[in-house]
């Protein structure tokens, strides 16, 4: 009776798991998409948080096919966005800061930032528009100037954001196929293999 010998992925000779890497590439069987998505909205959701960016509408599409890119809507908080943000924001803090002019409403009280999906197929960093709705009241010429001035900043930086995350979601998918994370995850999933490398 003839004995058929069983190899965990470390027992096979470096050609065979290359040659196991290298099928497990093609046929992405391993990875657990749902995670992975999760994983990458996660990670997208805490840069945008870094940024002062909404981040409770995060989309993308990141599978090297036409349109894919990173989008994100809602509302801009004014205050966190003009901290976390490392510019001259000198022309901003004036209407921001209510009690050097003694004034009874700022220009975050009288006005609302929000991201909104412009009339795109896809979600990518050109179907983003910025909007400032105004609340209540009138605006100076200070506040309003300072709102366009805003609006503008946020509007380029944001297109600047999105392809930043597209690149830093590529990275995280391609770690998922390198051959590192192949060989890890067969080894920590315990898959044996004939001598060939075909998995029992």
């Amino acid at each position: 009776m003839e004995t058929t010998n069983i190899f965990g992925f470390e027992e096979l000779s470096p050609e065979v798991q290359e040659k196991v890497i290298e099928e497990h590439q093609e046929k992405m069987d391993l990875v657990d998409w749902d995670a992975i998505n999760e994983d990458v909205t996660e990670f997208f959701a805490e840069k945008l948080k870094e940024k002062g960016l909404p981040c409770d509408d995060v989309r993308y599409s990141l599978s090297h096919c036409r349109g894919d890119e990173v989008a994100f809507y809602g509302n801009v908080d004014i205050k966190e966005y003009v901290e976390k943000n490392s510019v001259d924001f000198d022309w901003l803090a004036v209407v921001l800061v209510t009690e050097v002019f003694e004034k009874s409403s700022s220009l975050l009280d009288k006005v609302r930032v929000r991201i909104t999906k412009s009339n795109q197929h896809y979600d990518h960093y050109n179907s983003m528009d910025v909007y400032v709705d105004l609340l209540e009241g009138e605006l100076t010429p200070e506040e309003e100037s300072a709102a366009e001035r805003l609006e503008r900043h946020i509007q380029e930086n944001i297109k600047d954001v999105s392809r930043e995350l597209e690149k830093l979601g590529y990275d995280i998918l391609d770690s998922y196929f390198s051959n590192e994370w192949i060989k890890e995850t067969l080894i920590e999933n315990g898959y044996k293999f004939l001598k060939d490398g075909r998995v029992v």
